[in-house]
């Protein structure tokens, strides 16, 4: 890869992820480093496959079946993990419990770090036309500083030969990397480190996550409320040949 560093959603946009994490609101990050620790292992499908009491169950249970069946080779297993649905879970958790300064939530062990977003590789202050923020400008876009963070190279593809090391299958370009810095750059954010184990022992399922999620995707209660008739008044469907 030419960018082994970033993560996917961040490296779309690095500037503008490097803006938020240093608004000054608190930020909770789970990446990929966390969620890779929640894999859908044959225990969870196999359990999930017992457990379909709702329509929404039934429907989350054959979406999951199509993607193992459809995989595109047979480690399923070890390289599908919950990703959203975990990271979903933890923010909701954190935010069900009040005054919660310090991330405590049911599903994933939090730290705090000091990290930036690598928005520019080095060597700063080099102008080679990959960089639209300074190239062309007298005065760099957003007063951004000369020679700064900002102003090295920016990758402009997955096939950027500036990335690429002849020889090596490990580029170095750092775009979109969440990176672990001390000094001014660094801003404190509250990381997940990983997923929690199930507090039953005895269960098959052997992340606590795994438990919650298909006790909630089984309650009976609100299931099948939703109807396009009832949410929206004006839908209609119309049968063009």
């Amino acid at each position: 890869a030419s960018n082994p560093y970033a993560e996917f959603n961040i490296f779309g946009d690095p500037f503008a992820a490097y803006q938020v994490f240093h608004a000054g609101i608190p930020v909770t990050l789970v990446p990929l480093d966390s969620t890779n620790t929640i894999p859908v292992n044959e225990e969870f499908f196999d359990v999930f496959q017992q457990q379909q009491e709702t329509f929404e169950a039934q429907y989350c249970f054959k979406s999951l079946k199509i993607i193992r069946d459809n995989w595109f080779d047979n480690q399923f297993y070890t390289s599908y993990f919950m990703w959203d649905s975990f990271a979903s879970g933890v923010a909701i958790s954190i935010m069900s419990k009040a005054d919660n300064f310090d991330g405590e939530n049911d599903f994933a062990e939090m730290k705090y770090l000091n990290i930036t977003v690598v928005t520019s590789n080095e060597p700063y202050g080099v102008r080679d036309g990959s960089n639209p923020f300074f190239d062309g400008r007298a005065v760099p876009k957003f007063n951004l500083e000369k020679g700064g963070v900002h102003s090295g190279h920016v990758q402009t593809g997955l096939q950027d030969p500036f990335c690429i090391v002849k020889g090596s299958d490990r580029g170095i370009c750092q775009d979109g990397y969440t990176k672990e810095v001390a000094g001014p750059e660094a801003v404190q954010v509250l990381v997940a480190q990983e997923a929690k184990p199930n507090q039953d022992v005895h269960s098959p399922l052997n992340r606590q996550f795994f438990k919650s999620f298909l006790d909630v995707l089984n309650v009976h209660h609100p299931s099948g409320r939703f109807n396009f008739t009832t949410e929206f008044p004006f839908y209609r469907e119309i049968l063009y040949k």
